[in-house]
């Protein structure tokens, strides 16, 4: 449904969708996670499930909902490697959320020869060669096939993009003409017809085509917010806040709309009423807002959420994990967090408040909240050391090996939650690293009060806050 949630019937499967088993049972032992009771299925079974969760995963991508598909494609993937419909899937997906190394290195995997001619996989690259810059590669293709892209409208489409991205107007209006005359009713050729009536200055004509593409599919928030622009080289300084009001209905999420409205009330209607009003008609999209404490288990995590308890914030915790020598000034820690890959419908009691959420768990945070995520940084050498610490002190002694293996996973983890944070239009994160927290503290500070909005002098309470003496891998 729209509340990013998993069905409970989804839950009862134990789709634990972390890459490495290994990994999970380390994070499980060092007490961050909890996997729940595993059952064995027959193949058969697992067959079902899995395409099951593959048409889960191209609803998620139908949606737009692409960060929830790629997690599902890429566990599909991994599972059943070699299988070109799950493969196409995640490259499409890889692309939309535009992690173009990660594209490449599929589609070499897979080794798709473009010269043995596949929509699917044509569409795929040319969209690839794009979406990185390289239109010359998209348009010498284009060249090369024009017999055979010349009635299928999905290329003749990115080769526009291409002569638009380019530069080459000229060429760029003969294909969206060409386009036209295959589709009549092709919305996003009279999309580009507008841009490139915009970018000529002819704004009448863009309005025109705009609102052609709109006509034909009302949701499109960029086709809106062009709209907007050229209704305001118009001055129809109304008709311009209609479209963005549109615009950001449709993508609340997106931060453009916005700004322009409020640089029309301002700055073209003078009209700080009208400005109030939009604020208040459009509160209602503004996403519940929680504040989340991650990094890497044993970056500082625990010591960031006492010093937010300390200015005033509000910890959701449980208090279930007690203080202990690896953390002797409590653990911050909620025992639901554990399994929040598994139900997150309890999140809602975390609004206003701060919640500690290490990083391998930050990917399954919904996207029906605003976050700020306080990002704790550490030397990766010290964080392994920690570990390890940790794990003797349980009486679970690590092999030889462990350190190697925890050393790689690690920075698995770190990049995997720092593509998810840099990529969610509803995340806002500081990354405090704990090596400067700990030796410039009042410099840290003022970074971290000004990312969180607060005004509190920290310099009399810093000692209470910072103790070095715990500072033990380094």
């Amino acid at each position: 449904g729209n509340t990013g949630q998993h069905p409970d019937r989804l839950s009862e499967q134990n789709v634990v969708e972390f890459r490495d088993a290994a990994h999970l049972d380390h994070l499980e032992e060092l007490g961050y996670v909890d996997t729940g009771d595993t059952v064995e299925a027959n193949d058969k079974v697992k067959m079902i499930q899995r395409e099951s969760i593959f048409y889960l995963g191209r609803s998620y991508h139908h949606a737009h909902l692409y960060h929830e598909a790629l997690e599902i494609f890429q566990k599909i993937n991994e599972e059943q490697p070699a299988t070109l419909r799950y493969q196409k899937y995640l490259a499409d997906t890889l692309l939309h959320l535009h992690h173009l190394n990660d594209f490449k290195a599929l589609m070499s995997e897979i080794n798709i020869d473009l010269n043995i001619w596949n929509d699917d996989w044509v569409n795929l690259q040319l969209a690839y060669f794009n979406k990185s810059g390289n239109y010359d590669k998209t348009i010498s293709f284009y060249s090369r096939n024009k017999k055979k892209i010349s009635d299928r409208q999905s290329l003749l489409l990115l080769a526009i993009k291409a002569f638009f991205g380019k530069g080459d107007h000229p060429a760029a209006r003969m294909l969206c003409n060409k386009l036209l005359d295959l589709s009549p009713n092709n919305p996003q050729a009279y999309f580009f017809m507008g841009m490139l009536d915009k970018q000529a200055g002819d704004y009448e004509s863009a309005a025109d085509n705009f609102l052609n593409s709109i006509g034909l599919v009302y949701f499109q928030p960029k086709a809106h917010y062009n709209l907007a622009l050229v209704l305001r080289e118009l001055k129809l300084h109304n008709d311009a806040v209609a479209a963005l009001k549109i615009s950001l209905q449709q993508a609340p999420r997106w931060k453009l709309p916005k700004q322009m409205l409020e640089e029309v009330y301002i700055k073209d209607l003078n009209d700080e009423a009208g400005l109030e009003a939009f604020i208040n008609e459009f509160s209602h999209l503004e996403l519940p807002l929680i504040f989340i404490v991650s990094g890497l288990p044993r970056s500082g995590t625990s010591m960031m959420m006492q010093t937010l308890e300390t200015c005033g914030l509000l910890p959701l915790t449980d208090g279930k994990r007690k203080a202990d020598e690896s953390n002797q000034k409590g653990y911050y820690e909620l025992e639901a967090v554990k399994k929040l890959h598994l139900d997150n419908k309890w999140l809602a009691s975390a609004e206003g408040k701060v919640l500690k959420v290490v990083s391998p768990q930050l990917p399954y945070l919904p996207d029906r909240f605003r976050y700020k995520i306080i990002y704790m940084t550490r030397d990766i050498d010290q964080v392994v050391k920690s570990q390890v610490s940790m794990l003797q002190r349980m009486g679970k002694l690590p092999s030889e090996s462990e350190p190697l293996f925890m050393d790689r996973q690690l920075k698995r983890d770190h990049q995997r939650a720092r593509e998810w944070m840099e990529n969610r239009n509803h995340v806002a994160y500081l990354d405090v690293n704990y090596s400067d927290w700990l030796e410039d503290f009042d410099n840290e500070w003022e970074k971290l009060a000004s990312f969180l909005g607060l005004k509190i002098d920290l310099k009399m309470m810093a000692a209470a806050i910072v103790d070095k003496k715990l500072f033990r891998e380094r």
